[in-house]
C-alpha cells in the first residue's frame, strides 16, 4: 500500500471520465471476502491493530484527486470517502460494500495516520506484510471513529472476468527488455507495474470500473505489465469504457466478459460521521 497512487477524474474540461485510477501497486482484489457471521462487527484480528495516532479532516470541495500512500510508517490518504475507507480495509471493490448513510460516498475526508515503531520495524520487507497490518488497522480507526458496524450476506452479481482473447494473450514475461513507448495523448488510464501476477491487472480494472474483475486468463506467471489508454473523441463514460476494452486487446491480448458471480459481500449497518481528532 505504501506504494500505491491513484488519481481520479470526473467532469473536468469538457471530458467526461468514469473514475479512472492510475495504480502503482495493488489495493483491491477481485477474491471474495472471507465469511462471517452479520454479529461480527470487524475482523477480529482488527481489534489487536492499531496506529498510534490518526488525524481525519474534511476536505475542501473542488478537487478531483484521490492520492493514498505515505512513507513505511505512516498511512496517508487524500479526498477519500468512507466508502473508500471501508475497501481499503476490506480489500474489496466497489460493488462488494453495500449500505450505509447517504454520505459515505459523497463527503471526503484526508485522513493521516503514524504506525507504531514496533509494528513496522518488525514487518517483513513484504509490501503484502504491510498492506494486511494497514487494513488490519483501517479496520479499528472505521470501528472507533466512524462507528462502523458490518455484516455480510450473499449475493448474485453481475461481474467482469478477464480472459485472454481469441488472438491470445500478448503479456511481457517479468524482466524481459521493454519497448520504447509510443507517444500517446492524455491519457484516462494507465499502468506500469512489473513483475507482478495477472490479478494485479485485474485489481486495477476493478478500481476503475468499481465492479469485481476476476482473473480468469489462466495465466500463472508474473509479468511486467504496460497499459496506456488514451482518452477519445467522444465525450462519454461510455467511450472511456471501450476505450478501456480496445487497448486491453491491442495491447495486452486480453479482453472482459461480463459473468454472474455469487460471493460475499460487506454490508453496511452503522456509520456515523468521525469523532473530532
Amino acid at each position: 500500500m505504501n506504494n500505491l497512487m491513484m488519481s481520479i477524474s470526473h467532469w473536468r474540461s469538457g471530458i467526461v471520465h468514469r473514475s479512472a485510477f492510475v495504480l502503482i501497486g495493488c489495493v483491491v482484489t477481485s477474491a471474495s471476502v472471507s465469511a462471517q457471521s452479520a454479529e461480527t462487527r470487524l475482523d477480529k484480528a482488527a481489534v489487536s491493530a492499531e496506529f498510534e495516532a490518526a488525524t481525519i479532516k474534511p476536505h475542501p470541495p473542488g478537487d478531483f484527486v484521490t492520492s493514498v500512500g505515505g512513507p513505511p510508517e505512516r498511512f496517508e490518504a487524500t479526498n477519500v470517502t468512507a466508502k473508500m475507507l471501508i475497501q481499503m480495509a476490506f480489500n474489496v471493490p466497489a460493488d462488494q460494500v453495500s449500505g450505509g448513510p447517504t454520505w459515505i460516498a459523497s463527503q471526503r475526508f484526508d485522513v493521516a495516520a503514524r504506525i507504531s515503531d514496533p509494528h513496522w520495524q518488525n514487518l517483513s520487507k513484504s509490501d503484502n506484510d504491510r498492506d494486511q497490518l494497514i487494513q488490519q488497522m483501517l479496520q479499528t480507526l472505521l470501528m472507533k471513529r466512524f462507528q462502523l458496524a458490518t455484516s455480510h450476506q450473499q449475493k448474485d452479481r453481475l461481474v467482469f472476468a478477464l480472459v485472454a482473447s481469441r488472438s491470445g494473450a500478448k503479456l511481457r514475461l517479468a524482466g524481459t527488455p521493454k519497448p520504447e513507448p509510443a507517444e500517446t495523448k492524455e491519457l484516462v488510464m494507465s499502468m506500469d507495474q512489473e513483475d507482478v501476477p495477472v490479478s494485479a491487472l485485474a485489481n486495477a480494472l476493478s478500481a476503475h470500473f468499481g465492479r469485481t474483475v476476476l482473473d480468469n486468463t489462466g495465466l500463472s506467471q508474473r509479468y511486467d505489465i504496460n497499459l496506456r489508454v488514451e482518452i477519445p473523441d467522444e465525450n462519454s463514460p461510455e467511450a472511456v469504457d471501450r476505450a478501456i476494452f480496445r487497448a486491453l486487446e491491442d495491447q495486452l491480448g486480453l479482453k472482459l466478459v461480463t459473468r454472474r458471480w455469487v460471493s460475499d459481500t460487506i454490508v453496511i449497518d452503522h456509520l456515523e460521521e468521525p469523532s473530532a481528532n
